[in-house]
């Protein structure tokens, strides 16, 4: 659809397509209120420890491969877990 602008010049304007359809902000809100976050679990001085050594080893950033490296000891992790605790430890101490 074309609408004349003030110069005389034709704006092309476009509607929304009918196969996209919205998803209402409430919907949105019902399915996030049913996932269920873990538990904050204090990390150990041996996974503090391990995660020291495999940074020296691997590298800062390279946190799926420290996971995997060491899946025994970070069985409860995740990657970004890792990340995040490094972050802290190298920030604050």
């Amino acid at each position: 659809m074309r609408l004349p602008l003030d110069g005389g010049q034709m704006k092309r304007f476009h509607l929304d397509s009918p196969k996209r359809k919205a998803v209402s902000p409430l919907k949105k809100y019902e399915l996030a209120r049913f996932v269920k976050r873990r538990k904050p679990k204090k990390w150990s001085l041996e996974e503090e420890d391990a995660l020291r050594e495999a940074v020296k080893k691997y590298g800062k950033g390279n946190w799926k491969l420290i996971w995997n490296s060491r899946r025994d000891v970070f069985q409860e992790r995740t990657e970004v877990d890792l990340k995040d605790k490094w972050r802290n430890m190298t920030r604050y101490g």
